[in-house]
């Protein structure tokens, strides 16, 4: 398919736009450097900011005398990609002329004559004063964030990044070592490959994604260029989608390559037309004409359909010279079918034996296999390579992450299956999906993070993108990189960290967030690719050559020490660096923090070696917008910090810095504020004339009050004080016009003043002990924060949590609906409210009212009846939450199954009625149930196979739990937990047919100590045991009895009245389980901390 006059016509448009922009930009860069030059401008910081923008436009003028390949009208998210590289033309343009301005102003202060390129047009178009003040500083990073938004930004030298043959050959030799179970296999095929044969041979390695295809490709390609002389190799690989785009760019890939190697003519009006060239036909006919009389060897990775090896049969021809071609594929008969026309061969890949699958995964994960595992790792090893089944990818992948949380959590914390089957789905899902067309600049950003790391919100990267340029302003909304991290989540390239995540929808605050670790490398290996980041790994893959060694990383993370690192830094314009973030155990001496002199984002999170004096130096990089020291040894900040002077962004947050000093006050630009988990009981009376200010984090901090001159934030619009001892609120704070967001948690405020209300803005409200509604309240040592009843004043109000109504009256509560924004709502509903008409009536009233309502959780007094609200006529169809905790209805309220969107269901029912599990076997979407069940059945309660399609968790309360799965029943159950009780029931009552939960991974029963001997609850421990023992899934179901794992091939009946050990928070003091404790109201399956899913 050749270029339509359409294509034709956007490309020549933008390729004038570009020429306007560099006619504007060439001047201005030999403008900048005459100033430099003559030394004229005598002030450090000046000279700084200028050296900066001369760089910049250095870099940006390089990238717009690139060629242009087409775009693909429309990326994967539905963007508009030409439309958006025209409208950063014009930003660029526009920052151009305000440049322009900047110098021509200079020029005038140091009574030099403006350049006459530069005083034409753009001076007609800015007639403005000019400043003594003008902002430098600020314009050069603006102009910073510009040059970051070009879409197709590749920095221009040659020795930036390898080649995709150069990379993958250097990474072959350096995993050569590590190879397990294919050497054999190797040599067999290479044999094949070097035979004395002049014909064009062609070989086929095929087999499902992650079997390590590619591996032995590379490792092939590897040996042949020890070994045999080819006169040209070219390595490359396909991308799935979309098809016509991913040929082209094949095709691109490997003239370039072959013009490179064969020192084609060189001349750039050939060049760029012959890369520019949008028809995949003509760009195979070059390529074959290059090759017809050369020895050539070809790798073409991912081979997908038979259009696919027809293009490599137009563009590599049978020219006798002993030519080789090798590709891998995921369809044998595809790839049969194609090489029956040629001298070939297929290799199907088979999965590792038992012996090199354990090789592999102890070599990956404990770099060694000498040494013997203490028993629960290794039989958690053996579960490990059960679920993988021999396939490379699945036992390297869970290797790095074992290896990880072993360094994260100590070698004797030993994960569960439970979460080995998760990240093993996480896998799949991965494979099954091609994400290469998908990554922009902001996913591949991803790949600066370490393995492992932890995002504790979704402010913490959508600002770090922001700073980076990666938001553009011209995006419009101010929650763009709010809604891009949940674009990451839904697509599982960002996932939630299992171990510390909430599951309810309203816990983002405690909910915390990784990158999904079997995507980070190829996120590093592509970022690498395209010289967008470089991490410690990928930084030894940069090769030199040519006349000048120098290498530019315009990203650079470095997480581990490596010997190479020093010698590699050395070769480095570390000047060019804008970002730089360092961790772990980095030795100081290999970092030579004053080469950095032009970084704009510095990220010292985590890194064990940084000293109080390396601030120093810091404080010498002038252009910083962000600056993170947090979780390091850093017990002070020096005075010079008020030399960043646009620094818009500090984070000294679990520090052991006891004390801000007042020059931070000198930091005009500050955005943001993080001292949480520091030692500091007081802020500089500056600080509160902070006029940028917008968040403010004293989280866990030792101070005890706020002054009322917090009220001159004008700006602020997030204030989180939680975990403080602070007592107060000053009425400043109700004076904060822009105020957004307050967290009150843990805190020991009492009562909101009623000039509260005055904050008109505010949007999330948060008080109470726990997270943002997790509907944790402790009544015995929570501060319940009595809120104004004039709340309903609030109408910008979205999240709600926890609100107090025990006092209020019911008209207060019947105006709680006029908030007509609110999403999120937890609150307390007392006795006598539960049975007052009144308050009945407003209640529902506000329900119906809460149009965007999607979390709903009412903490009830113990045995409140809110039968009331099974009348609501139209409940919040937004709903993906509803939790009533303590409460209790006579059945399923009807409406509940017109809840198209709950994902999470609390409820407790007191009569037996067929139709509800029906209504709960229709909610489509639900993954969450907290059943409680106020009766005894008097007959099976029977989940068929219809229903409950994405149901993952199920708690049951229930005083017999006579429950039956049928076959093909849940079928994406993992979790069942049955509360217990000491009820007489008959032999036939317990529960059968778990072994029918094909996804089962866990099951756990809890019960009180005091039911040890009860015959109904020895009858269910054997007959859950027994089903558990006889469950045919080829993943073992772990097993817990009042939190102690049992071995089911062990257990009986004097086993389970022996296992009286309990989860802390599942069992109060008189042996009750939560649902039925009068002081401590909270969701089971929120006691057991689990994750959110979010699909």
């Amino acid at each position: 398919m050749g270029s339509t006059p359409e294509t034709a016509a956007l490309i020549t448009s933008i390729m004038e736009r570009q020429e306007a922009v560099l006619k504007m930009l060439e001047p201005l860069h030999e403008s900048i450097s005459k100033l430099l030059e003559a030394g004229r401008i005598t002030d450090a910081h000046e000279r700084h900011y200028f050296a900066f923008v001369e760089m910049e436009v250095s870099t940006i003028v390089a990238s717009l005398r690139m060629p242009l390949p087409p775009p693909p009208p429309r990326d994967r998210l539905g963007i508009d990609l030409i439309d958006r590289h025209k409208a950063w033309l014009t930003v660029l343009k526009h920052e151009m002329r305000d440049a322009i301005d900047m110098v021509n102003f200079l020029c005038k202060r140091h009574r030099e004559e403006a350049p006459r390129a530069l005083l034409r047009k753009p001076m007609r178009c800015f007639r403005r004063p000019m400043s003594f003040n003008y902002d430098t500083p600020g314009k050069a990073y603006y102009l910073y964030r510009v040059f970051s938004n070009d879409l197709r930004l590749k920095l221009p030298s040659s020795e930036l990044m390898p080649s995709l043959h150069q990379a993958a050959q250097v990474e072959a030799a350096a995993v050569h070592d590590h190879l397990v179970g294919i050497d054999g296999t190797a040599n067999e095929l290479l044999g094949w490959l070097m035979a004395a044969d002049k014909s064009l041979r062609v070989m086929a390695i095929a087999g499902p994604a992650g079997i390590g295809k590619t591996t032995l490709a590379m490792e092939l390609h590897r040996r042949l260029r020890c070994q045999t002389h080819f006169q040209c190799h070219v390595v490359a690989n396909l991308s799935r989608r979309p098809a016509h785009r991913s040929k082209q760019l094949l095709l691109q890939t490997i003239l370039k390559q072959i013009m490179e190697q064969l020192e084609a003519p060189s001349s750039p009006n050939s060049s760029e037309i012959t890369m520019l060239e949008d028809d995949p036909e003509l760009l195979a006919r070059n390529i074959s004409e290059c090759l017809k009389d050369k020895r050539y060897f070809a790798l073409i990775d991912d081979i997908f359909d038979g259009s696919d090896l027809e293009m490599i049969k137009g563009a590599f021809p049978n020219n006798n010279c002993s030519s080789r071609i090798l590709f891998t594929a995921r369809d044998e008969q595809v790839s049969g079918w194609f090489l029956s026309n040629y001298n070939g061969v297929v290799h199907k890949m088979k999965p590792l034996n038992d012996s090199d699958s354990e090789k592999l995964l102890r070599t990956k994960a404990f770099s060694s296999m000498d040494g013997c595992l203490p028993d629960n790792l290794r039989l958690l090893c053996d579960e490990i390579l059960n679920m993988c089944r021999g396939i490379p990818l699945f036992i390297t992948s869970m290797a790095d992450w074992l290896k990880q949380h072993q360094q994260q959590y100590g070698s004797s914390a030993v994960p569960r299956v439970e979460q080995v089957r998760l990240l093993l789905k996480q896998v799949e899902h991965w494979l099954s999906f091609d994400y290469s067309d998908e990554l922009g600049q902001p996913s591949l950003y991803l790949s600066m993070f370490p393995q492992g790391y932890v995002f504790e919100n979704k402010d913490h990267l959508a600002a770090i993108l922001e700073y980076e340029g990666f938001i553009p302003e011209w995006d419009g909304s101010p929650d763009f990189g709010k809604w891009y991290f949940s674009w990451l989540l839904n697509r599982k390239i960002i996932i939630p960290a299992a171990e510390n995540c909430g599951l309810n929808i309203d816990e983002d605050d405690l909910c915390q967030w990784q990158v999904n670790p079997f995507i980070l490398r190829f996120l590093a290996s592509r970022a690498a690719e395209m010289g967008l980041v470089f991490t410690s790994s990928t930084l030894t893959l940069a090769p030199s050559g040519g006349g000048n060694t120098t290498r530019i990383a315009r990203r650079l993370a470095l997480h581990h020490p490596d010997p190479q690192l020093p010698a590699m830094l050395q070769q480095m314009d570390l000047s060019q660096t804008r970002s730089l973030l360092i961790s772990g155990a980095v030795d100081r001496t290999t970092v030579a923090l004053d080469k950095f002199g032009y970084l704009v984002l510095l990220d010292l999170e985590g890194w064990e070696n940084l000293k109080d004096e390396d601030l120093l130096q810091i404080c010498k990089m002038f252009m910083l917008r962000y600056l993170s020291v947090r979780n390091t040894r850093v017990s002070k900040l020096p005075p010079q910090i008020k030399e960043l002077h646009i620094l818009g962004t500090l984070d000294v947050s679990h520090t052991t810095i006891s004390e801000i000093p007042s020059e931070v006050c000198d930091l005009n630009y500050l955005v943001m504020l993080d001292l949480r988990g520091t030692r500091i009981s007081d802020l500089p009376s500056g600080v509160w004339e902070l006029k940028h200010l917008k968040m403010l984090d004293l989280r866990g901090t030792w101070i005890r009050h706020l002054p009322e001159k917090v009220k001159e934030l004008t700006s602020l619009e997030r204030l989180d004080i939680s975990h403080t001892k602070i007592s107060d609120l000053p009425s400043g704070v109700c004076r904060l016009p822009n105020l957004q967001t307050l967290d009150l948690r843990g805190t020991l405020i009492c009562q909101l003043p009623d000039q509260f209300v005055q904050i008109k803005r505010l949007r999330h409200l948060i008080v109470g002990s726990a997270g943002a509604g997790s509907g944790m309240i402790y009544s015995d040592q929570t501060v319940l924060t009595k809120i104004p009843e004039m709340i309903h004043q609030l109408r910008s109000l979205e999240m709600l949590a926890t609100i107090d109504l025990s006092e209020f009256s019911a008209k207060s509560v019947e105006f709680l609906g006029d908030l007509a924004w609110l999403k999120v709502l937890t609150m307390t509903w007392s006795f006598h409210q539960c049975t007052d008409k009144a308050y009945q009536q407003a209640l529902r009233s506000s329900i119906e009212r809460w149009m965007y309502l999607e979390s709903l959780t009412i903490h009830c007094g113990l045995g409140c009846s809110m039968e009331f609200l099974g009348s609501l006529t139209k409940p919040p169809e937004k709903l993906e939450k509803f939790q009533v905790i303590a409460g209790k209805f006579a059945r399923v309220p009807q409406w509940i199954k017109g809840l198209h969107h709950l994902t999470f269901l609390q409820i407790m029912v007191c009569k037996q009625v067929a139709d509800d599990v029906k209504i709960l076997a229709g909610l489509i979407e639900l993954q969450r149930l907290v059943l409680g069940l106020e009766f005894i059945p008097d007959k099976e309660i029977v989940i068929e196979k219809e229903g409950f399609k994405k149901l993952e968790r199920f708690s049951l309360d229930c005083p017999v739990p006579w429950l039956t799965f049928n076959e093909e029943a849940m079928p994406k159950l993992t979790y069942l937990r049955l509360n217990l009780h000491a009820y007489p029931a008959s032999e036939m009552s317990v529960p059968s047919g778990i072994s029918n939960l094909e996804m089962l991974s866990e099951v756990a029963l809890c019960y009180n100590i005091r039911y040890n001997n009860s015959p109904n609850v020895k009858r269910t421990v054997e007959a859950v045991s027994k089903e558990v023992a006889d469950n045919c899934n080829p993943i073992p179901v772990d097993f817990f009895i009042n939190g102690i794992r049992v071995d089911v091939s062990r257990a009986s009946d004097e086993e389970a009245e022996s296992t009286t050990g309990f989860i802390k928070d599942d069992v109060s003091e008189d042996g009750e389980v939560p649902l039925r404790r009068a002081t401590q109201f909270q969701s089971e399956i929120e006691v057991e901390g689990e994750t959110e899913s979010h699909d």
